[in-house]
C-alpha cells in the first residue's frame, strides 16, 4: 500500500534544519529517536531518519545499514520497502533468524532518493503487499567486474634500504575466488552484490578485497591490509608504501607505514557517490526491545561536553590514519574509571542514546581502529581467526619454551606500538557498529576480539579445560565478564549456520553450563549471602561487588537474547546482587552493597563467611565500610548496582529487585544523579517494561 498521507506528514515533520540542534538543557542532548516515525498502519515495521549533513542535495546513492527485527516481523520471503514519501525497494540480506523462523538481523541496502541539504527525512520500513511484483534479478558481480579495475601497489622496505614491489590486481583476485569458490559472498540481490577474497602477499601479510557492485553501475571497495597470519614459521613487522589505483587513477597513497604482526587496518574507496554526509538514525527503542542491546535510558540524553570532546579529538591530526588508535586506551591494564570500560563503551552508548552524527562518527572511527589492536590471529586452514577448536591447547601468551603443556604462537606476541591488551579492561568496540551498519568488516573485528578472548587464557584443566573454552573459570571476575561479553555478542551476531556462529554458540553454552553446574557447591560455601562468583580479587579477603556487576551485565545480555542457562544463573546471582541492599535486618549495611570492597572470607584460614552479619563485621574491621556515608563508593559502583538491578527486573520481574532498585536510586549514592549518568552513559540502564527475555536466535 502506498502511504500518501505519510509522505506529506514526513515532509512536514522531518524536513528540519540541522544547523541548530535542540538541547534539553545547556548540558544534555535530546534523544534523536524521539523524532523517528513510529509504525501506525498494517505492514509498517520500524522507522528511521536519514540526515543529510552536507551543504548540497545528495544524488541518488546506495545506503547500507543493519537492522534487528522483532520475532515475527519479517519472514524470509517477505519483500521490504522504504516509505520515504514514495516506496523504494529494500534489499534484505538475512544474517540470523529467530526461533520462529523470522529474520532476526539483516543487512539492508536501498537506493536513497535525493535528500535536501541540511535536513532530516523520516522513513518507515514496510512490508510489501502480497501482490507486489517480484524483485529484480540480483546484480551479477562476476559479470560487472569487467567494468572495474582495482590494483594495490605495495613497496616493502628491506633492511638494506631497497624496496620490494608487489602489485595485486584485486578484481582479478576476486574473479578467481568466485570461480574457485574461495570468495565469501556477503550480499547478493537486486541493489547490490558483495564478495570478498583473501590474498596472501608475503610473510604474515595479506590483503582482503571486499568489493560491492551496485545496481546503478557503481562500485565500493573495502580494502584491508592485514599483517595477521598466525601459526607459520615466517612473519613479523613490515614497513611499506601503499598506493591504490582505481580505474587508472590513484585514490590513496601513503608512505612508510610500519605495521606490527597481528595488526590490521582498512580503507574504503569506490566510484559510487560518497554517503559520508548521510547519518542514519535508527529507532533505538525498537532495537532495545529485540534484546540485542541493554535497555539504556533513552530519555536521559548525554552531556554535551562528551560530544564536544569527541569533535575535538576527531579534529586532531592522526585521527583516522592507518593503525591509529582513535582514542582507544592502548595500555589496557591501566586502572581507574574509563569511558571505554563497561557494558559497551561510553562512546557507543552516546551513539545509541542520541543517534547524533558526531557520536556516530566517533564510535565508527573507534570500530575502524579496532583492527589496529594486536589481537588478530588469522589461521589459513580455518579461513578465519584462530580458535580453541582449531588447536585446543593454543595459548597465545605462552612462549616457545613455556613449561606448561600449551601450544604457543610460532611468532610470539609482544608489546607493539604501545599496545598492551588485557581481558579485564578490554573495550567493546565492534558489536554495536555491526548491528547498526550490517558491515562484514565490523563483524570480522568482533570475531577477532572474541577469538582472542578464548585463546589468551591458560589452556589447562584448572582454567579453560583445553578446548572447552571456559573463560569464567580461574580468572578475575572482570576478565571473565568482558571475555564472556564478546563471546555472547559474537554468538548472537554471526550468520546462522556459519562456522563462527557454531563455535561461539558452543563456547557460550560451555561457559554457562559450567556456571550453572557450580551453583550447588557455591551456594553451600557462601551460605546466607550466596550468589557471587569466586575469583581473583585483592588481598585480605576482599571481593569487589562491582566486578560481580560487570559479570551480571553479560549474564543479563545473554538472558535477554534467549539463553535459558543465563536466566538460571542470573536468578542465582540475584540472591547476592539484590540482597546486598535488603539485608539490614540481618546485619549488613546496604550502603556497603556498593562499597569498593567487601570482605567475604578470612584471609588467614580461607574460611568463607556464611552470614551477612559476618561479612559486614569483616568489612568494617578492614575499614572497607561506607558507614553512614559513602566514603568507599567514590566511583561508578552505584551506577553498576543500578544496572544489575535493572537487568534482574527486566529478565525475572523480581519484586525484591524492584525494591532494591528504588532504595538505591533514592539513596543519594555518588554518581547516580541524572547528570552523572548522562556523563557515563554506558551504565545508564533502566528496567524494561514487562518481562524481556527473548526467544533465542539461531
Amino acid at each position: 500500500m502506498r502511504h500518501g498521507k505519510l509522505s506529506a506528514s514526513l515532509a512536514f515533520a522531518f524536513a528540519v534544519s540541522l544547523a541548530t540542534p535542540a538541547f534539553a538543557s545547556p548540558r544534555t542532548v535530546l534523544v534523536a529517536s524521539a523524532a523517528i516515525p513510529q509504525p501506525t498502519r498494517p505492514g509498517e515495521i520500524v522507522g528511521l531518519v536519514l540526515q543529510n549533513l552536507g551543504k548540497t542535495t545528495t544524488p541518488v546513492l546506495p545506503l547500507t545499514f543493519g537492522e534487528v527485527f522483532k520475532p515475527g516481523a519479517v519472514m524470509p520471503d517477505d519483500q521490504l520497502l522504504l516509505d520515504i514519501g514514495k516506496q523504494i525497494p529494500i534489499q534484505v540480506d538475512p544474517r540470523t533468524y529467530n526461533s520462529d523462523g523470522s529474520v532476526a538481523m539483516a543487512t539492508l541496502t536501498v537506493m536513497a532518493p535525493p535528500l535536501p541539504a541540511r535536513t532530516a527525512t523520516g522513513a518507515i520500513v514496510v512490508r510489501a503487499p502480497a501482490d507486489a511484483p517480484p524483485p529484480a534479478a540480483p546484480v551479477d558481480l562476476s559479470a560487472v567486474l569487467a567494468h572495474y579495475h582495482l590494483n594495490v601497489v605495495l613497496d616493502f622496505k628491506t633492511p638494506d634500504g631497497s624496496t620490494n614491489r608487489i602489485t595485486v590486481n584485486g578484481v582479478a583476485a576476486l574473479q578467481a575466488g568466485l570461480q574457485k569458490g574461495t570468495a565469501s559472498i556477503w550480499r547478493h540481490g537486486p541493489e547490490a552484490s558483495e564478495a570478498l577474497v583473501n590474498v596472501p602477499v608475503r610473510g604474515s601479510f595479506r590483503l582482503v578485497f571486499d568489493i560491492t557492485a551496485f545496481a546503478n553501475g557503481t562500485f565500493s571497495s573495502d580494502l584491508r591490509f592485514d599483517n595477521d597470519i598466525a601459526m607459520q614459521p615466517v612473519g613479523g613487522t613490515v614497513t611499506y608504501d601503499e598506493q591504490i589505483i582505481q580505474n587508472g587513477q590513484t585514490v590513496s597513497q601513503q608512505s612508510n607505514i610500519t605495521q606490527f604482526q597481528y595488526q590490521d587496518w582498512h580503507t574504503v574507496v569506490g566510484t559510487s557517490s560518497p554517503a559520508a554526509d548521510v547519518n542514519i538514525q535508527h529507532d533505538i527503542a525498537y532495537l532495545e526491545e529485540t534484546g540485542a542491546i541493554p535497555n539504556f535510558d533513552l530519555h536521559l540524553g548525554v552531556v554535551t561536553s562528551l560530544l564536544a570532546q569527541e569533535a575535538a579529538i576527531m579534529a586532531k591530526p592522526g585521527w583516522g590514519n592507518p593503525l591509529s588508535s582513535n582514542f582507544i586506551t592502548k595500555s589496557m591494564p591501566a586502572v581507574g574509571g574509563r569511558p571505554d570500560i563497561g557494558l559497551t563503551t561510553a562512546w557507543n552508548a552516546a551513539w545509541l542514546m542520541t543517534q547524533n552524527p558526531i557520536a556516530a562518527r566517533f564510535a565508527l572511527g573507534q570500530a575502524d581502529a579496532a583492527s589496529a589492536v594486536p589481537w588478530h590471529f588469522f589461521y589459513p586452514p580455518a579461513r578465519g581467526y584462530l580458535t580453541t577448536q582449531d588447536i585446543p591447547t593454543i595459548w597465545i601468551e605462552a612462549s616457545l619454551q613455556h613449561p606448561f603443556t600449551a601450544t604457543p604462537l610460532t611468532q610470539p606476541l609482544t608489546v607493539v606500538d604501545g599496545w598492551r591488551v588485557d581481558p579485564a579492561h578490554q573495550p567493546d568496540l565492534s558489536y554495536v557498529a555491526y548491528l547498526l551498519t550490517g558491515s562484514e568488516y565490523n563483524l570480522d573485528q568482533l570475531n577477532a576480539q572474541a577469538a582472542w578472548c578464548e585463546t589468551m587464557f591458560w589452556p589447562a584443566p584448572q582454567a579453560r579445560n583445553w578446548g572447552q573454552g571456559l573463560v569464567v573459570q580461574g580468572n578475575q571476575v572482570r576478565a571473565a565478564a568482558w571475555s564472556l561479553r564478546e563471546i555472547v555478542e559474537a554468538a548472537y551476531a554471526n550468520p546462522t549456520g556459519s562456522p563462527m556462529q557454531r563455535y561461539f554458540r558452543k563456547m557460550e553454552n560451555n561457559n554457562f553450563s559450567w556456571l550453572v553446574a557450580q551453583i550447588p557447591a557455591w551456594t553451600a560455601n557462601e551460605g546466607q549471602a550466596y550468589g557471587y562468583i569466586p575469583g581473583l580479587y585483592g588481598s585480605r579477603g576482599s571481593m569487589g561487588a562491582w566486578e560481580q556487576d560487570f559479570l551480571a551485565s553479560t549474564v543479563v545480555l545473554a538472558a535477554e537474547q534467549g539463553d535459558q542457562q543465563a536466566v538460571t544463573f542470573l536468578k542465582w546471582e540475584s540472591n547476592f546482587l539484590v540482597g546486598r541492599f535488603l539485608n539490614q535486618d540481618n546485619g549488613f549495611n546496604p550502603r556497603d552493597g556498593v562499597a569498593y570492597n567487601i570482605f567475604t572470607y578470612d584471609p588467614h584460614t580461607g574460611r568463607t563467611y556464611k552470614t551477612w552479619a559476618e561479612i559486614e563485621k569483616a568489612t568494617e574491621a578492614a575499614d572497607g565500610s561506607n558507614g553512614n556515608g559513602w566514603k568507599r563508593s567514590n566511583g561508578y559502583y552505584a551506577q553498576l548496582g543500578l544496572a544489575s538491578l535493572a537487568g534482574i527486573i527486566s529478565v525475572t520481574g523480581s519484586d525484591q529487585a524492584r525494591k532494591a532498585y528504588r532504595w538505591l536510586l533514592a539513596s543519594g549514592a555518588p554518581f547516580i544523579d541524572p547528570v552523572s549518568r548522562a556523563t557515563w552513559p554506558q551504565f545508564a540502564v533502566v528496567p524494561r517494561r514487562g518481562r524481556a527475555a527473548r526467544p533465542a536466535t539461531h
